[in-house]
């Protein structure tokens, strides 16, 4: 059978492409292929932000002309998952469910920082120097002179004079940058314990605690510069 690579930048993407109400689920994707409608196949499935991969089998059960934002003519076709393929749709909706929670939960308890951390990989004794520009329950943004492939695990060292912070972290690369004036990487915490979950929250409110400090006090700074300048 014809393996066919289908790969999802999140689970919104997947959701956008994945028909729920198909008596067995079914999948509409891009035809960059040659398959017939009636053919068997195999796809292979990546999610992205999880880096996950399922691979399960259906066939094509028809192609329709649609038009992309440029309005340019594509064909997408519809592949109908097997009878015997309860168990990958089950995971699909479980992908969707799932990292639709993750993103809600980084985007949430995402905290804006200017935290240093080491970032130590495999037997590289000097570590990668590192400005964490971000920082969540799920993971960091840092900028750093070096990239490392994504999936390469790694050791981060957390220090700042400023929150008081001094924690080692082991994580995964999974988003690379490279943009004009910002070379950096995504990097997903691996907590091993619920105990590293607490540390990493008790870490978490102690940044909010000192950035509402701060806030405040540039607050009053403000209110005290406005008395000294009224007449």
């Amino acid at each position: 059978m014809r393996l066919i690579p289908v790969s999802f930048r999140d689970g919104t993407d997947l959701m956008n492409h994945y028909v729920e109400r198909h008596p067995t689920g079914a999948l509409l994707i891009d035809d960059l292929t040659a398959a017939k409608v009636g053919e068997r196949v195999w796809l292979k499935l990546e999610l992205g932000r999880l880096w996950e991969t399922l691979y399960v089998s259906g066939h094509v059960e028809f192609k329709q002309a649609r038009y992309d934002r440029g309005q340019k003519e594509t064909t997408a076709m519809q592949i109908a998952l097997d009878d015997d393929e309860r168990l990958a749709q089950q995971r699909i909706l479980s992908w969707i469910k799932n990292d639709l929670e993750e993103f809600r939960l980084r985007s949430n308890d995402r905290r804006d920082v200017w935290l240093t951390g080491d970032i130590f990989h495999g037997e590289v004794k000097k570590p990668i120097p590192s400005t964490i520009r971000n920082i969540s329950l799920s993971g960091i943004f840092a900028d750093t002179p070096t990239l490392l492939p994504k999936h390469t695990k790694v050791q981060l060292r957390l220090h700042s004079s400023t929150y008081g912070i001094q924690r080692t972290f082991l994580g995964k690369v999974t988003r690379i940058e490279r943009r004009t004036g910002l070379e950096g990487m995504g990097i997903q915490f691996l907590l091993t314990s619920k105990e590293e979950r607490k540390q990493l929250q008790n870490l978490l409110t102690r940044i909010e605690r000192a950035q509402a400090r701060a806030s405040q006090r540039g607050f009053w700074a403000a209110v005290s510069l406005t008395n000294l300048l009224k007449p």
